[in-house]
């Protein structure tokens, strides 16, 4: 028998040696060593991370649960750093379905009603930006609902609302009741608001009755500035006309009715204690000056000080806190966690502008000061005290070796000091047990099952004794009634496979009808991807228009402008071969002017930065007037049409196919030029299309209906003109890209001419810029048409992609085809596209993008990527070649 030498030891520990030694030596010099058996009354145990620690101890708890009958209320657990360790507690109670009640005070910072406040007050401080007014309006005080709020939002980044003065203009139909209804709101924070801009109002307007009448504040602010009581008795009484206290209880009530008591005890306090702190702030500095920005920080301070603190809701759970705050009760067994250096003890403060000597002095005044450093630790060794022997039965000290940051930790001094009274105790490592003895119930059971059924699914799973535990697992749980349900899906998820589902005929039927209309781009779309086809054109998503300068906007500009270009020149009487170098800019500068003056609400002047992309686009169309004058001139061939369109108007007709079961497809483009040559009984064609990237024509991809657009436009450029000049061959001659650019040359400025205030470039630079320039694409392989082109031609052009040799044929590098090769290429895209219309109309949605070559796939820009769950690493995803 173990006999205690203290006649006064602690009634619960007179069959428990080992804690009663350690009640008794814990801090105590000099130290004895037990020599008894501990028999598991004191154990130690590390993990590898804070995560593995928590999961451990549940998985403690569960065991000793089940084998010595403790219940919930026998268990506390306390914890060095209850920041770091409370939100992880909470995770894993829930899935060992342990219920555990954490002691902390939560913060009053981050709620609704706090971040309404501090927003609102921010769009006075900010001047009514973006961000700060959608964060009052999604802050879940505002009465505007979130579908009003989100078609304001998408009202205002189109638009680019940004400032008071653009909220005082009206808006569309649409969103200008919305409008109203928030500045009326925000109405009795009229001269915070107005404080940093006082010459401007507010434009409050009633949505029903007379409107209000509003007055400039500029006066008052040169009269004083704002007292704490004023801006104070203002924010009251914005709370009190927006109804803040019956929404915060209403949120209350949505959350008790949900079942978490605990987010309902918080939010049912909040606006009493927002209240207090108006309350105090008024009281103590009501008559002080001070300035918006200085309010926005008191009231932020005063709010990071509201503690919103909760009592247990049930009687039989888990107390869970840490060792100054927490009181457990008449409790069994104690876990004690994260037992880590700089935990226990916590770090006391250093430094301060007392010595120990002033403290001395101040203390035999009776001045009350905060405990010194060398107090605070004797405070937590107190506390250590009072925690380490609470518990009747068990005391279960735990350490993590790794912090969640990845950061390397120590024991504490605490675990030695353990170790010292108790030599026989060795610290011990459940996660090294074996997977199965870890398990407790269904909710580890599944968490469990779900790795292995993954590792399963891939084939990684080892041979031998973790697959047999597995196995043997799941077909203990398929036989469970409560878990077959969860196992299932677990099932399903791990060996998910993609498998493509079409729409039934009815719903193709009634979503595109027996016809497919569209643009050409549609079609190539279509063709690299089906799913893209269906969430585009099907379903009709589209992203949010922002008022914001983006990549694709200079491309539209540049393309806008020389349609604009060409119309005046037509306009002008002049002619692309004819017109000189100072009405070609007089023209092009007139167009980009009125392109820009009428793009997206005058974008380009929105900014000094969009302002000074003007000047680089300027430079862009010279180059780009001056090139393409160039290039005509060069060959044989004029400008017959521009904007040919296809289909865009009640004179055109759309470019048509027929399908299968009568059904059809229809076609619309609009081509930037068109030019001719005719030479006898024959009239070649060239196509040219404008584009700001760089792109090139690939015949096996226009063979599979990816690159439609050049080829269908020369197809129905070639049958109208068949019809309209019979007895005549009609040529396909080119099909070209000219890229809008203004590339850069490598002139040395040093050898370079000087003349007015510039540099003069020399011909073989200027030989080098067309050579940049060059039209890609692919040109009819035939002499008589390459000389139609390139008058010039010998060796390399620099107005078409051809190189000839010495024989004068076209050598491996140039991209030309043959009249047979033409027709090969039409028959192709003929059969490609006509096949993936049908698709279409059978109601295809296949998520299988086409890859393009090894760099590129039709998923690089797409801008449905988030959305069509395309992932290579699932079964069934996987790029077509």
């Amino acid at each position: 028998l173990y006999l205690p030498e203290r006649e006064d030891s602690p009634r619960r520990y007179l069959n428990n040696p080992p804690l009663d030694h350690l009640e008794k030596s814990l801090s105590r010099h000099p130290r004895r060593a037990f020599e008894g058996d501990i028999k598991g009354r004191i154990r130690i145990l590390e993990a590898a991370s804070p995560e593995e620690e928590v999961r451990q101890t549940c998985i403690q708890m569960k065991k000793l649960i089940a084998e010595k009958g403790y219940c919930y209320r026998d268990f506390a657990l306390i914890c060095g750093d209850l920041e770091t360790y409370g939100d992880l507690i909470s995770r894993s109670a829930e899935v060992y379905g342990i219920p555990v009640y954490v002691d902390q005070t939560r913060r009053g910072i981050h709620n609704p009603l706090t971040e309404a406040v501090r927003s609102l007050l921010q769009i006075g401080i900010r001047g009514f930006d973006y961000e700060t007014v959608f964060r009052y309006l999604r802050s879940g005080i505002s009465s505007l609902t979130r579908e009003e709020t989100d078609l304001l939002e998408n009202y205002c980044l189109e638009h680019g609302i940004r400032g008071r003065r653009k909220w005082r203009m009206p808006f569309d139909a649409e969103t200008e009741p919305m409008r109203l209804r928030f500045l009326n709101e925000i109405a009795p924070m009229e001269m915070i608001l107005l404080e940093n801009e006082a010459e401007e109002d507010i434009p409050v307007q009633e949505t029903g009755g007379e409107a209000p009448q509003t007055e400039s504040r500029a006066e008052d602010k040169k009269r004083h500035v704002l007292t704490v009581g004023e801006r104070t008795r203002q924010l009251y009484a914005f709370l009190t006309g927006i109804r803040a206290a019956e929404k915060m209880d209403r949120m209350a009530e949505e959350f008790g009715a949900s079942g978490d008591v605990v987010r309902e005890k918080e939010y049912s306090q909040l606006y009493g204690s927002f209240v207090e702190l108006l309350d105090q702030l008024y009281q103590l500095l009501s008559e002080e000056p001070i300035s918006a920005s200085d309010y926005l920080e008191l009231l932020e301070a005063g709010i990071s000080e509201i503690r919103l603190g909760t009592l247990p809701q049930r009687v039989d759970r888990v107390l869970c806190g840490d060792m100054e705050r927490t009181r457990p009760g008449r409790i069994r067994v104690l876990f004690f966690l994260g037992v880590n250096d700089g935990s226990i003890p916590r770090s006391a403060s250093r430094g301060g502008i007392l010595s120990d000597l002033d403290r001395e002095l101040l203390t035999e005044q009776d001045i009350a000061l905060a405990p010194a450093p060398r107090e605070q630790i004797n405070i937590q060794r107190f506390y250590l005290y009072l925690n380490l022997t609470r518990p009747a039965d068990m005391l279960i000290l735990s350490f993590s070796r790794i912090s969640r940051d990845g950061k390397s930790l120590r024991p504490s001094y605490l675990i030695s000091e353990i170790r010292s009274l108790f030599p026989a105790l060795i610290p011990e490592d459940p996660s090294l047990d074996p997977p199965l003895d870890q398990l407790t119930g269904i909710g580890d059971g599944l968490t469990m099952l779900s790795e292995g059924l993954r590792l399963y699914a891939e084939g990684s799973l080892e041979e031998g004794s973790q697959e047999e535990d597995f196995l043997d697992l799941y077909r203990s749980f398929k036989h469970m009634q409560e878990a077959s349900g969860k196992l299932e899906q677990l099932r399903v998820s791990a060996f998910s496979r993609y498998d493509p589902v079409w729409l039934s005929k009815e719903t193709a039927r009634a979503l595109y009808s027996d016809t497919i209309r569209g643009s050409i781009s549609r079609m190539e779309k279509s063709a690299q991807c089906l799913m893209f086809q269906f969430l585009k054109y099907g379903l009709g998503l589209s992203e949010r228009k922002e008022y914001t300068y983006k990549a694709n906007d200079t491309g539209t500009i540049l393309h806008d402008s020389l349609k604009l270009f060409g119309r005046k020149l037509r306009k002008s009487g002049l002619e692309w071969e004819t017109f000189t170098r100072e009405q070609g800019r007089d023209l092009m500068t007139q167009a980009l002017t009125e392109t820009a003056a009428a793009y997206h609400d005058q974008l380009l002047y929105s900014s000094e930065r969009s302002r000074a992309e003007l000047g680089r686009l300027w430079k862009i169309l010279d180059r780009t007037v001056e090139t393409l004058q160039y290039q005509l001139l060069q060959g044989s061939f004029t400008p017959w049409d521009y904007e040919k369109a296809f289909g865009m108007g009640e004179d055109s007709e759309p470019i048509r196919f027929e399908l299968e079961g009568g059904r059809s497809l229809e076609m619309t483009g609009i081509i930037d030029r068109v030019d001719l040559c005719r030479d006898g009984d024959r009239i070649y064609v060239k196509i040219l299309d404008y584009k700001s990237g760089n792109k090139d024509l690939d015949r096996e991809q226009m063979e599979k209906g990816y690159q439609l657009q050049l080829l269908v436009y020369m197809n129905a450029v070639l049958d109208q003109l068949r019809r309209d000049n019979e007895g005549q061959k009609i040529v396909p001659s080119a099909m070209l890209y000219y890229r809008l650019d203004n590339p850069m040359t490598d002139a040395d400025p040093e050898n370079a001419d000087f003349e007015d205030g510039g540099f003069v470039v020399s011909e073989e630079d200027i030989k080098k810029l067309r050579r940049k320039l060059r039209p890609t694409g692919m040109v009819l392989s035939e002499e008589d048409s390459m000389r139609c082109l390139d008058k010039n031609l010998s060796g390399s052009s620099d107005v078409i992609p051809v190189q000839l040799k010495k024989d004068r044929s076209p050598d491996a590098r140039s991209r030309v085809y043959s009249g047979e090769e033409f027709e090969e290429m039409t028959e192709a895209a003929r059969k490609a596209v006509c096949k993936v219309a049908e698709d279409i109309l059978d109601g295809a949605t296949d998520a299988s993008p086409v890859r393009l070559d090894k760099a590129r796939t039709a998923c690089d820009y797409c801008e449905y990527k988030n959305v069509c769950g395309f992932d290579i690493r699932i079964p069934g995803y996987d790029y077509r070649s």
